[in-house]
């Protein structure tokens, strides 16, 4: 009989997605694929992928190079939505008309500089560090190229910014705690980290990506504040986007690690999202065997969020089609699969007996926005029907 650590779970190789691909596979000897393993920090009950030197060695390198998953910043459509309410969040904790007016701030992992372009111009004196080599000259922001910690980098700081970085450290008590000796003493630290919790709950591996190391919902990333000496934390959902933003100080009392309190850490939340998982895996396998089984052609939007069950389950896609409205992904690969991205116009212009669409965030919109555009005969299901066996 098989053994089954109820606190590990051994998913098999997983793609390793890092940036768009313009062939199928990765470049520059970097593996299609890894192995992922999901287990728990029983210190502060966030699912964590398990340390691994193979992933952490192809993400060093990968970071290097410069990593671009999609979801960031910019001028523009998403990016800029992400951006006005990642900066309205910021503004709540202060008054005034432009809270930051003179203050010093930091971005880690800044991207390509666009939230520090539109910190400066509220009046912040501002520095990103950012290990890659993608746009930090485009939006003329100061911008250290390095790993942090970063010897290159002097506080205090007034204000400290990781959006979209606190999930892919390996040890983020240990990464906080080095960002608290660089604030001022009622500095704020502002951050920004996928909510995992609807995913975890409904058995969706699209949450799973190598260069994820903690998987947070509110309560673990709570803990993870206060693990590392945090006070004053705040934790809430975002407007926009399906994300959790924290805004936490530096705690000054000499005992700042004699709490005693503990999470209540279980592992049937890692044993509930590993039955879920393999359900919706057979869901998307029967999916896939009814609409080979007919003949009907299909299409996925937003296909990032299929990648992973396909991979856990040895699916294979049998000719569909993958969609997104990411211009920056438009005839770009994933690892290991010889599917070409297309965008919308291809998908009006040739559309298919059956859309799949696997955004949990922005998927009924998308059904509003297309519905009326494609043929009748066109069946669209959604993240729901899958998950939750709702219809849309």
């Amino acid at each position: 009989m098989e053994h089954i650590d109820p606190f590990s779970w051994d998913i098999g190789h997983l793609p390793f997605m890092w940036n768009p691909l313009r062939t199928p596979h990765n470049p520059d000897g970097l593996p299609d694929t890894l192995p992922f393993t999901l287990t728990m920090n029983r210190s502060t009950g966030a699912l964590i992928q398990a340390p691994m030197p193979l992933v952490s060695q192809a993400l060093s390198r990968a970071y290097s190079i410069g990593s671009m998953i999609t979801g960031q910043m910019g001028e523009s459509g998403i990016g800029r939505r992400y951006t006005d309410d990642f900066l309205s969040f910021m503004g709540e904790t202060a008054a005034g008309e432009s809270p930051f007016t003179g203050q010093r701030v930091l971005e880690i992992g800044c991207g390509n500089g666009y939230l520090l372009h539109r910190l400066a111009g509220l009046g912040a004196n501002v520095l990103g560090l950012e290990p890659g080599e993608h746009g930090q000259a485009k939006y003329n922001v100061p911008v250290v190229k390095d790993f942090f910690p970063s010897t290159q980098i002097t506080g205090p700081f007034d204000v400290i910014v990781m959006f979209g970085v606190l999930e892919h450290v390996e040890q983020p008590v240990n990464f906080i705690e080095q960002v608290f000796a660089l604030l001022a003493r009622a500095g704020k630290v502002f951050i920004g980290v996928p909510d995992c919790a609807p995913y975890i709950e409904a058995g969706d591996l699209s949450c799973l990506i190598h260069e994820h190391w903690s998987y947070f919902d509110h309560i673990s990333l709570a803990w993870t504040l206060l693990r590392a000496g945090g006070d004053e934390i705040q934790v809430r959902p975002s407007g926009f986007g399906g994300l959790l933003y924290a805004c936490v100080s530096r705690r000054h009392s000499s005992e700042a690690s004699a709490r005693s309190e503990e999470p209540e850490v279980s592992s049937s939340r890692l044993e509930n999202f590993r039955v879920r998982a393999k359900q919706s895996i057979r869901g998307i396998a029967r999916f896939v065997d009814v609409a080979a089984t007919v003949g009907e052609s299909v299409g996925v939007y937003v296909p990032g969020r299929i990648i992973n069950a396909l991979f856990a389950g040895r699916i294979e896609p049998r000719d569909w089609r993958f969609f997104d409205d990411n211009p920056l992904l438009k005839g770009s690969f994933f690892p290991g699969l010889p599917v070409p991205i297309e965008d919308r116009s291809d998908l009006l212009a040739r559309p298919t007996t059956r859309l799949l669409i696997m955004s949990r965030s922005f998927g009924d919109a998308m059904v509003k926005e297309l519905r009326p555009s494609l043929p009748a005969e066109t069946v669209i299901s959604t993240w729901y029907d899958l998950f939750d066996g709702q219809s849309t």
